[in-house]
Parts: structure tokens; sequence; C-alpha cells
């Protein structure tokens, strides 16, 4: 199997996830590892103690190799990769209980039951990358410092997560499985008041750096996989397992070429047009021209006007 009968296993659980969802999903399918011999130690987060402390207390008390399950969306998944005090004394398995699932989808993972039988399937686990972004907080200069499993951004990208994070159609919508759409409604409703914007990107793989600078940007997108915002495509072309960092890129598209072009990034087909610049590199600095909304996997941190991203140094191990 992919798991390991012989290591501790802790199954964390965001119990807000979809109002409750992933609670009901692991008493689905809890027999499953029982039946298998895994034994579980469940942990729910809480308000006062949520899955990036949860996952930080249990790796910095752990004895040696141990395995997570993450029961929860994109947003519980960064938590706890953000929360991993050593990524090489941990392998990780997801089922997916969120609204937009980008991860899960980038992987093949169809559904909760099966992603349960993945991680109990025969395999090898598999080592996948890590994104991780550095920049200081435009309001009050601290570092900051966060991992990424699906994609990072600036800009257009990250106000419009900031807004479908904070919107009253957020639990409505996610109930009805529909957070793309809350996503959209997001995006169009912030078009209206966000100016294009000059950007510079800078790009280094083997060589020497490239510089790519942009008088109208919207936003630049780095990604580790394919998938984000509920299910946009910005980088098609991402692989997690490649050791290189996909950069997008969309610039020069106005309101109204925005609403025409924009469900392109959807299904990868706005690649190879005018609007969108796809670059490819390992370490990448993101400059904008004045302080911009910057995400990780749709978790909105802070402001800042320069993100140096890069893989981290170490990748982690996956149970499928």
């Amino acid at each position: 199997m992919a798991i390991d009968l012989e290591l501790p296993t802790y199954v964390l659980i965001n119990p807000a996830s979809r109002t409750g969802y992933s609670v009901k999903v692991w008493e689905e399918v809890a027999p499953l590892f029982a039946q298998a011999g895994v034994e579980c130690r469940v942990i729910l987060s809480t308000a006062g103690e949520n899955m990036e402390i949860s996952a930080r207390h249990i790796t910095e008390t752990a004895d040696g190799p141990i395995q997570l399950i993450v029961l929860g969306g994109d947003g519980s998944l960064n938590e706890v990769i953000n929360g991993i005090r050593d990524l090489t004394q941990v392998t990780l398995g997801y089922i997916p209980t969120g609204s937009g699932n980008d991860f899960a989808r980038s992987i093949g993972i169809e559904d909760e039951q099966d992603a349960a039988r993945k991680i109990l399937a025969d395999g090898a686990p598999v080592m996948r990358d890590l994104g991780e972004i550095r920049c200081r907080d435009s309001e009050n200069g601290n570092e900051v410092i966060r991992r990424f499993l699906s994609a990072a951004g600036i800009g257009f990208d990250a106000h419009s997560a900031w807004f479908t994070d904070h919107t009253r159609l957020k639990k409505p919508l996610n109930l009805l499985r529909l957070g793309r759409l809350n996503y959209i409604i997001s995006a169009l409703r912030l078009l209206m008041r966000f100016p294009l914007f000059p950007l510079d990107v800078t790009v280094q793989d083997e060589g020497r750096p490239t510089t790519h600078s942009f008088r109208r940007a919207r936003f630049a997108v780095c990604g580790n996989h394919k998938y984000e915002g509920g299910g946009f495509q910005f980088t098609p072309d991402a692989d997690g397992t490649d050791g290189l960092l996909d950069v997008c890129v969309i610039h020069d598209l106005g309101r109204l070429a925005f609403l025409k072009e924009f469900h392109t990034c959807y299904d990868g087909s706005h690649v190879g047009g005018k609007y969108a610049t796809i670059l490819r590199g390992r370490k990448v600095m993101v400059r904008t021209a004045y302080p911009q909304y910057f995400h990780t996997d749709g978790e909105v941190s802070a402001k800042t006007e320069k993100l140096y991203v890069k893989l981290a140094e170490h990748r982690i191990r996956w149970m499928a």
C-alpha cells in the first residue's frame, strides 16, 4: 500500500469545510482504513487551532517519520503544508472535501472515495514539488514565507481570491459545490475598479536570469500544478514533479476584452494568445509598481510589491 502500516498516522479534518461535509466523508471512508489495518488518530481543527497549528504541533513533537491524511479543501491543505516542520519526515495523503479541489483535480483524484482507495492501494509514494514564496509585507515590513502546492499569484487574481473569501455568497455557493461561480462573480465585481499596472517578471533556470516587462498587466501566476481558482488553467502545462515553475502573465486585457477572453483561462486556450505570456524556470521574481495582494493556493496573506518564488528545498512524499 502507499500508506505504511508501521508508521503513526494522523487524520487532520477541517469540520468547517463545506459546513461539516468533511466529517461526514471521514465517517464513510474510515471503515476502509480500519479494514486495511490502519490505525488513525483523528484531529479536528478549531477556530483556535487551525490545520496549520495542528500540523506544526504534530510534526514538532513526532519522534521519527509520520503520515498525515488531510480532509478539507485547498485552503486546508495549504495550511497543513505550511505547518509541517520537516518535510522529509512526512508522508501526506489527501481526501478532498472542499468546493474547488484544484490540487485533487491536478493529480487525477476523482472524488473522496477515489482518494481513499488510492491511499490504500498498492504502489510507492510519489515525490512532489512544493513552491515557496518570500516577500515583505508592505504594511508592517515583516518577512512572509509561505509554501504552496498549486499556485501563487499577485495582482487581480489574488484580489479576486480575497473578494471570493470575504463575500456573503461564499457559504451558500460552497454548499452547492459552486465555488468556481463565486470566483467568477468576485472577479466581475472587481473588474470595474481594478486597473492594469506595470509588472516585471524575472525568471531563472539553469542560465542567466531574464526579465520580462509588462506595462499593462492584470496579474501573474506561478503554477506548480495546472489548476487553481476552482478549475482555471492559467498554467495548463505545469507539472508538480518536473522541478520547474510555470509562470502566466495576463496583460493588455482591458475590461471588454476581459469579458470576452477570460473564459479561455478555464480550458487553457489562452496559451499562445496575445493577452498571455507563459514563462518557465526554477526561480521567479515578480515586481509590481505598487503593493498588491498575493495568494498561495488561494489563501491571501498580505500585500507586497516584490515577490520571490522558488521550489522548496525538499519535495514532499505523497500517498498517491
